[in-house]
């Protein structure tokens, strides 16, 4: 493939993909912002908006975190791009592209919300076991596991494209 073409498919790729991610999470804001919570799959996955102001497990929360973070995020799509342009194989920009556009669709909600928007949560499965409920009479709370947007999904498949073509790569399959 030309260098060319490669730079337009990226361009194209990652444009669509933050596209996909925004729209999905305008929707999300419109539809949940009441404390609106949507079964998607029963207890097991729902549709529940939260703005993530810090990192995992709640690091990095003040202001000047939350511009490092934003230099971070820059810093290592930059870096992601000139991997790209420096890819040997499709799968590889591909996944390269993915992960990139990922972090740029969770780079716009940073700026523009100071935190990103994560709407999708998957609960534990199973939690409810019907003699602990009826010896206890009580009701107990089931937090999430994890709650994510659409450009972490779209940052994890990059990832295992990723990985993938680097597997498929070195043992030359």
């Amino acid at each position: 493939m030309r260098k060319h073409q490669k730079i337009t498919r990226v361009g194209m790729i990652i444009t669509l993909s933050v596209m996909i991610d925004q729209i999905t999470k305008y929707v999300a804001v419109l539809q949940l912002q009441d404390h609106n919570t949507i079964s998607v799959l029963g207890d097991f996955l729902t549709l529940n908006l939260h703005i993530n102001r810090a990192l995992a497990f709640n690091a990095m929360t003040s202001i000047l975190d939350m511009q490092f973070i934003i230099t971070l995020n820059v810093i290592v799509c930059m870096m992601l791009i000139r991997h790209i342009a420096l890819a040997v194989n499709t799968m590889q920009y591909i996944g390269l592209t993915l992960i990139c556009s990922g972090g740029l669709g969770n780079l716009v909600d940073r700026i523009a919300y100071h935190g990103v928007i994560d709407f999708i949560a998957l609960y534990a499965l199973p939690l409810k076991q019907p003699y602990i409920w009826h010896i206890f009479d009580k009701s107990f709370t089931i937090y999430p596991v994890c709650i994510f947007n659409i450009a972490d999904v779209i940052a994890v498949i990059g990832l295992v494209l990723y990985i993938f073509s680097q597997y498929k790569h070195r043992y030359n399959l």
